[in-house]
């Protein structure tokens, strides 16, 4: 199993990430930057939803990124 996870919310990420680990499970964290305008034609991103996530980070005063955490089912014997 796996899910990908992503939010701007920092509290919530932190909160995610202990909840995740106190369960041992797996969690690999990918911080991506914030796709510049002049590149979101070329990546085929929405004008729209990139305009969205940079008003949520300004209203919310993040200044970084949005991230991505990967869950992966550890592969474990449990007998």
């Amino acid at each position: 199993m796996e899910a990908i996870i992503r939010t701007e919310n920092k509290t919530l990420f932190d909160a995610l990430l202990h909840f995740l680990e106190t369960l041992n499970i797996t969690v690999e964290i990918n911080e991506k930057s914030t796709v510049k305008e002049e590149n979101t034609k070329k990546k085929g991103i929405d004008l729209n939803t990139f305009s969205f996530f940079q008003s949520m980070e300004a209203s919310k005063g993040i200044k970084g990124s949005l991230s991505d955490v990967i869950i992966q089912e550890r592969k474990e014997d449990y007998r």
